[in-house]
């Protein structure tokens, strides 16, 4: 994770935290870390394990990839069937080497399997 990241992430964090009016000690209590661990995390002084990442954002119902910045999008399992479907076959997209017809392509089928099965 580098610097900038590490800035999203306590951007994002402190963002997180005052729309639920928690403060850093309240927040750190509920993840079971010290106040000063938060306090760090938030300033973008140290970065948290994998482990406590994914604590962090079940906590605050985002997905990591929201914390860390790398996506606008919150929580893919909150949007309603077919952005999910679309959210998750986009963000593999690119691994697989797909083009963004082929996302529309795979989209159409599956729209159309789901409407011959209804």
């Amino acid at each position: 994770m580098n610097e900038q990241n590490n800035n999203r992430l306590g951007q994002n964090l402190r963002i997180l935290r005052k729309e639920r009016q928690w403060t850093q000690s309240i927040a750190a209590q509920k993840l079971g870390i010290s106040f000063s661990t938060f306090a760090k995390y938030e300033r973008g002084d140290i970065k948290p394990d994998t482990d406590k990442l994914a604590q962090i954002a079940d906590l605050f119902d985002v997905s990591a990839d929201f914390l860390l910045g790398k996506s606008t999008i919150r929580n893919a399992n909150a949007l309603p069937g077919m952005d999910q479907v679309y959210f998750r076959l986009a963000k593999g997209a690119e691994e697989l080497g797909l083009t963004e017809e082929d996302v529309d392509a795979i989209l159409n089928l599956y729209h159309s399997h789901r409407q011959q099965n209804q």
